[in-house]
């Protein structure tokens, strides 16, 4: 039993959020072989039903492995109205309890540093890049949520964050064992 547990707590998950109206939540399982897998990726939760759904799925990983999660570190814009100032700031507090609440480590990610994954594509705006990167390195994972017609930017985001995120930590973890 206690080679069992070693085993789950080895695994490591990490999670990209995307944050926002039209946002996704990516997680993603670094295999033995150092390949990412798609764990989950969905538009993010839009009301506390969603929400705890999404925690209900995610409670194990939460529980067996060891978990970080990225979330996009943007800011308001001049000449946004007051109310999606606050809309937006309330979503960055739901995740941070919703995370917080299991044990989950946060860190924040400048949209520039998770871009530069991104390789530059003259004509494509950063959304249809990441839409790009992801359909790339997750081939077989629907960027087109149910009843859409077209790829989730928001998931794409969220997959891309989660991707650097995992990147990261592997070379964070690569640094410390020189």
């Amino acid at each position: 039993m206690r080679k069992e547990k070693e085993k789950k707590m080895s695994g490591k998950v990490t999670i990209g959020v995307d944050l926002g109206a039209k946002g996704g939540i990516a997680v993603l399982e670094t295999a033995t072989d150092k390949r990412l897998i798609v764990l989950l990726a969905a538009p993010a939760p839009r009301d506390a039903m969603e929400l705890r759904a999404l925690g209900e799925k995610l409670s194990l990983y939460f529980s067996e492995y060891r978990c970080r999660a990225y979330i996009e570190h943007v800011h308001a814009m001049p000449r946004q109205g007051v109310s999606s100032m606050f809309s937006f700031g309330r979503s960055v507090g739901i995740w941070e309890g919703f995370l917080g609440a299991w044990g989950v480590r946060c860190e924040y990610v400048a949209p520039q540093k998770w871009q530069k994954l991104t390789a530059p594509m003259a004509g494509l705006t950063t959304k249809d890049r990441s839409i790009r990167f992801a359909a790339a390195a997750f081939p077989n994972t629907p960027l087109v949520p149910k009843g859409a017609r077209k790829p989730s930017d928001g998931i794409a985001d969220a997959l891309c964050i989660a991707y650097y995120g995992a990147k990261t930590r592997e070379a964070a973890e690569q640094e410390a064992a020189k």
